[in-house]
């Protein structure tokens, strides 16, 4: 899948990042494990990797395939992966930034450190008015950048004033599928990883009332087939006010 300009330099600079880390010569894996998946990633550097291969491996790196070290000389890969070809659970922004950790990356270099938090920059400002066919989740990534450090206000405020309609599509889409989560103050699984104090800030700024305009100014502005989630959103919302 093709990406903008901007996040393909972001990938580039990841790739010149990390270009130093050696490859591994073999990785430790859970017995529970296939030894295949460790196996296939190791045949070619980690830029020449498969899809199928770098998927399978993203989704048990450091659990149960390999560790820290080995994560990180495959991680360009894995960040490619997140913005081609979302189908495979290790490629999540979330599930990412928490493989980060417990790679300990912020005793990486600067450099890579600075590569890795531009890479999520990029992506989410992608994200935000993506269409919905690209693998780019907004919320993923807004998750994805507050696990590793992002300023939530600052994240907030440039999904508020992007007046594409794909950003309020992206909106309504995350308001009605939150809306019994919002309800019951209850958070979503990929949310664990996110601070009280955040959590919190993202639920008051879905349901303040900028939301509902934000959306509610998009509609005559977008293609017939995707009015229906921002009507749907707005139902929501009338319906929680109501309430």
């Amino acid at each position: 899948m093709p990406v903008p300009s901007a996040l393909q330099e972001a990938l580039e600079r990841c790739y010149r990042s990390f270009a130093d880390v050696p490859q591994p010569r073999g990785m430790d894996f859970s017995p529970y494990k296939s030894a295949d998946i460790a196996n296939r990633v190791l045949l070619l550097p980690c830029r020449e990797l498969s899809d199928d291969d770098i998927g399978a491996y993203a989704g048990s790196a450091i659990l149960t395939v390999g560790g820290p070290d080995d994560y990180r000389y495959f991680l360009p890969r894995v960040l490619q992966l997140s913005v081609t070809n979302g189908n495979w659970i290790g490629s999540d922004a979330p599930i990412i930034a928490e493989r980060l950790h417990r790679a300990e990356w912020t005793n990486w270099s600067s450099e890579q450190r600075a590569a890795v938090r531009a890479f999520f920059d990029v992506t989410y400002d992608w994200s935000i008015d993506a269409p919905f066919d690209c693998v780019a989740p907004a919320d993923l990534w807004l998750c994805g950048n507050l696990i590793i450090g992002g300023d939530m206000a600052d994240l907030l405020g440039r999904w508020r004033h992007n007046q594409d309609p794909a950003a309020a599509c992206r909106l309504a889409n995350l308001r009605w599928s939150l809306a019994e989560s919002l309800k019951g103050k209850q958070r979503l699984p990929y949310w664990d990883g996110v601070t009280a104090h955040n959590w919190n800030a993202m639920v008051s700024w879905l349901l303040d009332g900028a939301t509902g305009r934000q959306i509610e100014a998009a509609l005559n502005e977008v293609l017939d087939e995707d009015r229906w989630q921002l009507e749907l959103a707005l139902q929501v919302i009338a319906t929680d006010t109501l309430h």
